[in-house]
């Protein structure tokens, strides 16, 4: 995504102009004949060693890439018992700026541990290498054998087209197809971030294509992921929700309650500040999303740090899972870390469950997490040095009855304390970013003392699960109904939990580090 950087904060500006070639589908079958990258970096990074990553505010349990600059998850998919997460990465040099953009690539057996790669597309010709989707062909239906691994990518040159880039190894190494673009430029200056799902009721492939400032998503369809059929334009007709604009989409069907989920990522003027998520519940016939009516937008996440979140393509038992961007455009550049910039969120299970009289796209940490835990400890109302004084990371489950109003306090030694209020009333969750957290002056918009986040239903009870690293803060509340993700920059990383109201459980387990 051409993200363009300012001394002050990013700035998202594109100043493309887009050829008016609207395409329909190709009228041949294409011809499958390896094309040579014109790779603008020398040689490929071989892969790095996790042993060194104890840097200040290093997250412990959330992958983050040795060195340089990342951002948006591209590509994710999983395939003979490997999870692969591509992601937007500047390889060149030993700095930490925005550029070059190439897909970075990590893998894992569990989703926890994760294994730097080396990047697998750089910028060519064409263009740098924006966001994408990566799909499992499983029954040859674009002809590169069974089982091929097909990355749809935005190439970002002159002009924002969608190419193909073929792995047969398992996404270890892909090649560009030789008659990109596969889909066309429609002439538009943001046309980018394809997602590619199975629409199993049409037994046909459907495609999302963000249009930027023009405030929608394309939908094009195929039966054989190769040629591609344009069939409308999925818009929202509230303000609200065309303040900013659109970036990687995604679509998902929930068959238990056989309803559709759009997500669109927005940036700027998020629900904080920035860059968000937000997400529609509906029906999809195949051509046309129709939201259901609701007050939108919803949010997939209430915290500043949680974007560009996309599923995992042929993810086993048709589990939905995502990952995202842990920061936002809005400070990103200028966050404290100095060999890497650029982290994401643990892996969540996505869920529609129906709450009151609504849908709601619940979100809570794979089970997978369970890998790098240890036992739970029992507590009253608060905890101090969790994990002793080498602390990886940790996790706190809390039930709360909402007779009265609560706070939760994370603190540390130094006191840097990043606390979460509950207005019991109000059905109201209150995080507070300020000044307290750690290092925030860095920007004039990291500091935030009152981020809110409504409490789904009427259910008496309020569980909490938190989970505290080196610089995150991830809350899942009520079964992940209300989400709240903050990077944080304390000294040391909170070990002390302290908590006030109505406590009916409180439950505190460590973290191990996944680089060892």
């Amino acid at each position: 995504m051409n993200k363009i950087l300012s001394t002050i904060h990013l700035i998202v500006l594109f100043t493309v102009v887009g050829l008016v070639a609207c395409s329909k589908s190709a009228q041949e079958e294409p011809e499958v004949t390896p094309q040579q990258q014109e790779d603008t970096v020398p040689a490929r990074q071989e892969a790095v060693s996790p042993s060194t990553r104890t840097e200040q505010y290093r997250p412990q349990v959330h992958y983050t890439p040795h060195h340089n600059w990342s951002n948006d998850p591209n590509g994710l998919f999983y395939k003979d018992g490997v999870w692969h997460l591509y992601y937007q990465f500047n390889p060149n040099g030993i700095g930490c700026d925005f550029g070059g953009m190439s897909w970075g690539h990590a893998s894992s057996t569990d989703l926890m541990h994760w294994q730097e790669k080396s990047p697998v597309l750089y910028p060519d010709a064409m263009g740098a290498m924006y966001s994408g989707c990566s799909v499992v062909d499983h029954d040859n239906k674009a002809g590169f054998g069974n089982g091929a691994v097909l990355a749809y990518y935005t190439a970002s040159g002159e002009k924002q087209v969608i190419c193909l880039a073929v792995s047969t190894d398992g996404g270890e190494t892909f090649w560009k197809y030789d008659r990109n673009p596969i889909v066309p430029s429609t002439g538009l200056v943001n046309f980018r971030d394809p997602k590619v799902v199975y629409d199993a009721k049409r037994g046909r492939w459907t495609m999302l294509v963000a249009r930027g400032w023009d405030l929608g998503a394309e939908i094009w369809h195929s039966y054989n992921l190769m040629q591609w059929d344009f069939d409308g334009i999925f818009r929202v007709n509230i303000e609200r929700c065309n303040m900013s604009q659109w970036e990687c989409c995604d679509l998902m069907y929930f068959d238990q309650a056989d309803k559709w989920v759009a997500v669109v990522s927005i940036n700027p003027n998020g629900y904080i500040t920035g860059s968000s998520t937000m997400y529609f519940v509906g029906s999809f016939d195949g051509v046309t999303f129709t939201p259901d009516e609701e007050d939108y937008p919803r949010w997939l996440d209430y915290g500043a740090d949680c974007y560009a979140g996309v599923t995992f393509d042929n993810a086993p038992d048709g589990r939905k899972v995502m990952t995202a961007w842990m920061n936002n455009w809005d400070y990103a550049p200028l966050c404290p870390p100095q060999a890497w910039k650029g982290a994401y969120t643990l892996p969540r299970e996505l869920s529609l469950r129906r709450i009151g009289d609504r849908w709601v796209l619940c979100s809570e940490p794979v089970k997978e997490l369970n890998v790098l835990a240890g036992a739970w400890q029992q507590a009253a109302t608060a905890m101090e040095n969790i994990g002793g004084d080498y602390a990886d990371a940790w996790e706190a489950q809390i039930t709360l009855s909402l007779t009265q109003d609560a706070s939760v306090t994370l603190y540390n030694q130094y006191g840097n304390r990043y606390v979460i209020r509950v207005d019991a009333d109000r059905r109201i969750l209150y995080c507070d970013r300020g000044g307290n957290t750690g290092e925030f002056n860095f920007s004039t918009l990291f500091a935030v003392p009152s981020m809110s986040a409504p409490i789904e239903g009427n259910n008496p009870y309020l569980t909490l699960d938190i989970v505290v690293d080196q610089s995150s803060v991830e809350l899942f509340a009520d079964e992940g109904s209300t989400c709240v993700t903050n990077t944080v920059y304390p000294r040391t990383i909170y070990r002390n939990i302290s908590v006030d109201g109505d406590v009916k459980d409180l439950k505190v387990r460590t973290l191990e580090t996944i680089w060892k």
